[in-house]
């Protein structure tokens, strides 16, 4: 009998007048396939699959409409009652077209002829890891703000407007926040003023969320619109994928359920109970057969058909567990991932540790797979506090050698501040998280934060303190964009966005979210200092380094200071921290004959300068602040 395997097809497949339904569940007696025309409640047409091999069944019918909705009803083994089910390749499915309906119509999936869609010449723009510049975002949060003036009521439209802001920030790289089909109506508590916005638990993993479009009919033809105008602007596109678990939790929901399908094959269960290695009540079985031809034909889907340049994946270690929880050295999932012809000029970044602790920092798999990189968010967070150890600020700098020394730098994707935690304004204004209006008693968000208020909690501060926070801003900044590796930074910082001292803003669609575009205009000067940074990164060859420094290019000219750093590398750049209140002096490096101070983060609207400085002479590393130097070549 037939198999499943990666290649197998499953879902709807048209043939001329022909249309071939194909699902995978184990453990069932029969099943029946119910079509409906769309609106209507009871099924035009209704018909027995048949069992074509393990888990495998189909069924083929001829003249169907250009458009339909179908379900699948199970009978299973033990059960007096068959069970509807949503098919889980279906691209489209019938949950409501406004963000935040309470809709309680039955969910169906949707068939429908596809327009051909006019990509025109469209290709990847395929930055290289050592050009990337990635920009963490959500469709709706950055276009929502009514100072957004978007002309279209679709996110996905509404973002190709904000491209030229992209552009002039100077970013290489779009990472979208969850993009696939979610219930945003979802809570922990009964209040209906807070959702689940960020749409980490994904209820379909081939159907786009047609809330951030026009409509479920446009919404997919938008998104390609924007892909296709975020290629032609020369910016890729990486979707934030969540595979580590479903949006069901710890026990079969209706009609999306795929406990319901075949609880063993799709999840990690332990005495037919969920585990939680994902921490969200359930553990997808990423290296079953079952779920890794999901994960598999989910990219290729993406990829193939709306050009999608790569993938973000969610508590990516979980792809390191067993079929029974247990880890595993050579997953399957990340071989088939690595290797497949479809996925071949994917980028693929991970988030390397689960929620019970299984953490792959260093070691995730193979060259394929750039890190988020956790040590050089705490470490650099706790140096530029005056907390931190000097030796590891330094190892982060030079792109963690320490933890990938046999590799290249570009396997850390380096990142102060994401979707998840306090912003760049709130990590330099509140000591402690300010989580109330989260409904969960403050029991939510990390309160190991490694933040520091600049003297006074709260934004309602005098300008003494306001302008501190500013140069701390600029200093994280610094760090990041002259570090090796790949630059990751949240939308909203780049003009000192706040969330109020909440670092967990999940469940919010409100301005605690939304991209500000008028305090944009009021802080231009932060918006300048990033994007004059970006500017003089991509421009600077040392930046593009695939291979670590040798260490007889690396010189530390405050040897015995174990608050300040003087780098100096490839006799080339220099970098200078001072995260204490006392200035100190400084003097070039004996080497160079003159050079030229590239950024000073002390300095208020000129902190991104090119002024020439001189040998033998003196010059001041004023507190809380650093510079950039670079040596003047010979002509």
């Amino acid at each position: 009998m037939l198999q499943l395997d990666c290649s197998f097809y499953l879902g709807v497949q048209k043939k001329g007048q022909r249309h071939q339904f194909t699902f995978f569940a184990n453990n069932t007696q029969a099943i029946t396939l119910s079509l409906f025309q769309p609106h209507k409640k009871s099924p035009f047409l209704q018909t027995n699959m048949e069992q074509i091999g393990i888990g495998l069944w189909s069924a083929t019918l001829e003249n169907l409409p250009t458009t339909f909705h179908y379900l699948y009803n199970l009978k299973k083994n033990g059960q007096d009652q068959p069970v509807s089910i949503l098919d889980p390749y279906a691209v489209s499915i019938t949950s409501p077209d406004t963000f935040l309906s309470h809709s309680k119509k039955p969910l169906r999936s949707i068939y429908t002829d596809q327009e051909p869609f006019d990509w025109e010449l469209d290709a990847k723009p395929w930055h290289p890891h050592e050009k990337t510049i990635i920009y963490e975002t959500h469709v709706r949060a950055l276009t929502q703000d009514p100072s957004a003036k978007k002309s279209s009521n679709s996110s996905f439209l509404a973002l190709i407007e904000k491209i030229p802001h992209l552009k002039k920030l100077g970013i290489t790289t779009v990472e979208l926040l969850p993009v696939f089909e979610f219930d945003e109506v979802e809570h922990p508590t009964s209040d209906k003023t807070l959702c689940n916005f960020w749409g980490y638990s994904t209820r379909s993993f081939f159907s786009l969320m047609h809330r951030y479009g026009s409509s479920q009919k446009t919404a997919l033809t938008e998104f390609k619109t924007m892909i296709k105008a975020l290629h032609q602007a020369g910016i890729e596109l990486i979707l934030d994928v969540v595979f580590n678990h479903t949006d069901e939790g710890s026990r079969a929901r209706g009609f999306h359920s795929f406990a319901n399908i075949d609880k063993d094959a799709y999840f990690i269960t332990s005495q037919e109970h969920h585990t939680n290695y994902s921490g969200c009540g359930n553990t997808f079985s990423c290296n079953s057969i079952a779920g890794m031809h999901l994960i598999l034909n989910s990219l290729r889907y993406w990829v193939k058909e709306c050009h999608v340049d790569g993938f973000r994946f969610d508590l990516a270690a979980c792809f390191y567990r067993g079929e029974n929880g247990e880890v595993i050295k050579n997953p399957p999932i990340l071989e088939k991932i690595s290797t497949d012809p479809i996925l071949s000029s994917s980028k693929f970044f991970v988030e390397p540790w689960d929620a019970a602790g299984l953490y792959r920092l260093g070691s995730f798999f193979n060259y394929r797979f750039s890190e988020w990189n956790d040590k050089f968010r705490d470490d650099t967070r706790d140096f530029l506090r005056g907390a931190g150890d000097k030796t590891s600020f330094i190892n982060r700098l030079l792109g963690s050698p320490d933890i990938w020394g046999k590799d290249s730098p570009l396997k850390s994707v380096n990142y102060i501040t994401v979707h998840d935690g306090f912003s760049l304004m709130d990590l330099c204004s509140f000591s402690k998280k300010n989580n109330a209006l989260n409904g969960e008693q403050g029991r939510d968000g990390s309160d190991n934060n490694k933040s520091w208020n600049c003297g006074e909690e709260g934004l309602d501060v005098d300008a003494k303190i306001k302008k501190l926070r500013l140069r701390q801003i600029k200093n994280f900044y610094l760090a990041l964009f002259c570090s090796l590796g790949i630059p990751l930074f949240l939308m909203g910082d780049e003009y000192g966005h706040s969330k109020g001292g909440n670092n967990n803003t999940y469940c919010h669609d409100s301005a605690l979210n939304y991209f500000l575009w008028d305090q944009l205009e009021k802080n231009c000067e932060l918006f300048d200092f990033v994007s004059g940074l970006i500017a003089f990164r991509k421009k600077t060859p040392y930046f593009e380094k695939s291979t670590f420094v040798e260490n007889s290019c690396i010189e530390e000219l405050f040897p015995d200071d174990s608050k300040r750093v003087f780098l100096v590398c490839e006799n080339a750049l220099a970098f200078l921290f001072n995260p204490s209140k006392e200035a100190i002096h400084f003097q070039l490096p004996p080497q160079w004959e003159t050079g030229y101070l590239v950024a000073n983060t002390y300095a208020d609207d000129q902190s991104f300068t090119n002024v020439q400085l001189e040998k033998n002479t003196s010059y001041t590393l004023h507190a809380w602040s650093s510079i950039m130097l670079m040596r003047e070549k010979k002509k």
